[in-house]
Formats: C-alpha cells, structure tokens, sequence
C-alpha cells in the first residue's frame, strides 16, 4: 500500500491533481467574488463534467496513440462523424438504437485502422496520414450531414432506450467507466505492456518479438472508436449533429493528453491523466470567465498551458528535475 502510494506521489498524475486542486480554491474565490455564490453546485458541477467528458473519452483513446510514439490529428474529425452518423441512423433511417450506435462506432473504428494501416503498411508518418484522414472523415460526416439534424429521443410515448440514456445523460459515469477499463488494460494485459514498450523504443520491442505493425493498427483502430462513442454522446447529449460537429477538437484532445501527463515522445503516461487533463483545460476555461477574461486571451492562455506542458516533458526526458530552490541537471 504504502509502495503505491510513493509511485503515485512521484507521478506525473499526482503533478496534474495538485493542479486541479489549486485551480479550484481559484475558481471558487473568483466565482464568489464575481457573483457572491459557490461555483460547486449541482448545476455548475454537472454542467462541467458533461462538457468535459467528449473530449475526455477521445483524449483515451488518443493517450494509446501518443503513448506508442504517435499522434492522431484526426480525432476531432471521428467526433464529428460517430456525431453524425448516429444522427443520419436514428433520424433518417429510423434504425435501432443498438444498431444506429453500432454504425457510428464501426465508422470509428475502421477509420481508425485505416490510420493504423497508412502508417504500419504504407510507412506514411502518423502527421500525414491522420492528417488526410481528418479531411477523409470531416466529408463522410458531409455526406451523412450536409445541414443539422436533430435527433429526437425523449418524445412522450417513445420506448426509452438505456443505450442512449447512458451515452446522452450519463455520459460522466460512462467516461468513469471507460477510464477504469482502459487503466486495467493497459496495466494488466499484455497489449498494454506492447504499447508502452512500442513508444518507449519501437527497435526493441519489434526485436523482442511484439508485432509492432498489428500493434499500431489496434491502437489507431481503438483512438477512432473512442472518438466515435464521444461523438455519439455528444450528438445525444445536444439532440443535433451536422458536419461541423466537434470542429477543432483534435487539438483539445491531444492537448488534454499532454497537459494530463503524456509524453508525446511516448511511452510515458496513462489514460487517467488524459482524463485529468480534459477536466484541467474545462477548469481553466472556467477560472478564466470567471475573473472575466476575454475569449481571444483564453486561447491564448489555452496555447501557453500546452507550450508549458510538453517544456516540462521535454525537461524531464533530458533528466531535470526541481529541487527545492531551483532546477538542477540530474547526473547518472
């Protein structure tokens, strides 16, 4: 027990939950000064962590990514086309909710491999072929959606579906639930250990005998099918979608990545700090409305954080650490 502790102590999840903490004391002293009331209320709370569950369940998948060495632009795109298409099935084709979730999923998933694909069998850097894929799937989700379309779920006398009340409602205690799972597995299972062993050095572990192109085809195949389920939540959650869901989106997610912990030079990291920097950047955005920041300057501050995030990483890496005045080299 006391062994776990130390570990987490010295991780770099720990350094993103003291951030949080302080973050909050911020939001709360700066809420109560703008508007003479607790930010913490049920309805703030649930709010926050409804918004910040879409990018946090794509920021999941995209921490296997980034941790085997790679990095997945095209996020946001699969956002918006498991948005989409679950909304052209539900809407248009009047199809099942089981089924209409299966297609957005599947939409994820095989755009996801074919990422996985472009990179391990064509040898195209994982910049230029997710790249291409953003511009792939932003059409597809065109094609699904040229114009919004609303989705109407909890009309009087409609069955209610659990699937869709837990991806539209519930989509925190889904993100809870996705979050251990992926901890467990890449903790405890041997696909884990390979992706951590592919972004640590990929030489190695294709010489240990980890098949590193199957590998990568499985881990951008799982980035795209996080994406999709976000998107499907998020186009439950808000009864719409069109082909500009989640526009953007990409860059939040890998900045939730980095900020929470991840090492975009691989290897290092876990999906629960992802998870933790989602919340961090939805409290920033926070703290910065409420001590009446303008949006131009949250996109800045929104920049500095990231740019701050991987210094640090890149620090780390070449063995600084802080000591008590000041940072000093490490020396082997």
């Amino acid at each position: 027990m006391r062994h776990a502790l130390n570990r987490f102590l010295r991780s770099r999840e720990f350094g993103v939950v003291v951030i949080l903490l302080a973050m909050m004391v911020a939001l709360e002293v700066g809420y109560r000064l703008q508007t003479h009331a607790t930010f913490f209320t049920a309805s703030n709370l649930a709010r926050v962590t409804h918004d910040f569950s879409f990018v946090a369940i794509a920021a999941i998948g995209a921490t296997a990514v980034i941790l085997s060495g790679g990095i997945d632009l095209s996020a946001g795109s699969l956002i918006g086309l498991g948005a989409a298409s679950m909304a052209f099935c539900v809407t248009k084709k009047h199809l099942a909710p089981e089924l209409s979730f299966a297609v957005a999923a599947a939409a994820g998933l095989g755009l996801g491999a074919a990422n996985g694909l472009m990179h391990a069998k064509l040898g195209l850097p994982p910049f230029i072929a997710t790249l291409g894929m953003m511009w792939i799937a932003r059409g597809i989700a065109y094609m699904f959606a040229p114009l919004a379309i609303s989705i109407v779920w909890k009309s009087e006398g409609a069955p209610p579906s659990v699937l869709f009340t837990v991806l539209g409602d519930h989509t925190f205690w889904l993100l809870l639930a996705l979050t251990v799972l992926a901890m467990l597995f890449v903790t405890f299972t041997k696909w884990g250990r390979y992706v951590y062993a592919i972004g640590g050095n990929e030489e190695a572990a294709r010489f240990s005998g980890v098949p590193v192109q199957a590998m990568k085809v499985g881990i951008y195949a799982a980035a795209g099918l996080f994406s999709a389920v976000a998107g499907a939540a998020m186009a439950l959650r808000y009864g719409s979608a069109h082909s500009g869901t989640a526009s953007g989106y990409e860059l939040e997610v890998i900045a939730a990545v980095v900020v929470g912990g991840v090492s975009l030079s691989g290897g290092q990291g876990s999906p629960a700090g992802a998870v933790l920097g989602a919340l961090a950047l939805k409290l920033l955005k926070e703290l910065l409305i409420a001590y009446d920041v303008q949006p131009e300057y949250i996109q800045v501050v929104y920049g500095l954080a990231i740019v701050m995030a991987v210094a640090l990483d890149h620090l780390a890496r070449r063995g600084w650490s802080f000591g008590r005045r000041t940072i000093v080299r490490r020396t082997i």
